[in-house]
């Protein structure tokens, strides 16, 4: 019987036989590591909260912050608001401190709560009301956390610039001025800010 020669495959042939034996081949699924698994793996760990997607601007609702008040008791911005609207100033010195005080009266009388943010600890903040004989809401806000979330920071170094907002008893920003504190004039600041009279003369009973 004449030998057969053995049959001979072009490569072509070869790699479109081994296409298709991979193609069959079930797959076999690999188990995640536990640096892979987000269920209990390597915790996604935040880079830091960072300032607001947008620069909070005159109109739009600001955020309601908490602080631990005296008495290690939570507070929120919408409790001030409760009472009327809110003069936020931020990093303010001794002597604006004081002027504020002085203004304080003023400003109840034309529905503004005045309440300032430093940055200081909360026992820190509490000895400073006390020396300066502060009588308004002091805010501590030592992380400067308070004052990211209303764009005042300092870029060169992250933390608390000099500022003031009026935020109205709906949550939204009235007026704004992120460039400095008066040393005095609190409630003329804000009357002529917001049109409002100037203290002492009759409100309006459209003012809110």
């Amino acid at each position: 019987m004449p030998r057969r020669s053995p049959l001979r495959l072009s490569p072509s042939v070869v790699f479109a036989a081994c296409c298709v034996l991979v193609a069959a081949a079930p797959m076999i699924r690999i188990p995640a590591t536990t640096a892979d698994d987000p269920r209990g793996g390597i915790p996604i760990v935040p880079t830091g909260m960072g300032p607001p997607a947008t620069i909070l601007e005159r109109g739009d609702v600001a955020p309601d912050v908490s602080w631990e008040a005296p008495g290690d008791r939570p507070q929120r911005l919408s409790d001030l608001r409760a009472h009327g609207q809110v003069l936020l100033v931020f990093c303010p010195t001794d002597a604006q401190l004081q002027a504020l005080e002085r203004d304080r009266d003023r400003l109840l009388g034309l529905r503004v709560i005045p309440a300032a943010v430093l940055d200081r600890n909360p026992s820190a903040v509490a000895n400073l009301g006390r020396r300066l004989g502060l009588h308004y809401t002091l805010i501590p806000d030592a992380k400067s956390a308070i004052a990211e979330q209303f764009n005042v920071l300092d870029p060169a170094s992250n933390r608390m610039a000099r500022a003031w907002f009026v935020i109205g008893r709906s949550g939204r920003v009235r007026a704004l001025d992120r460039t400095s504190l008066p040393e005095a004039g609190y409630a003329r600041l804000v009357s002529a800010a917001l049109d409002l009279p100037a203290p002492g003369a009759p409100l309006p009973s459209s003012a809110r």
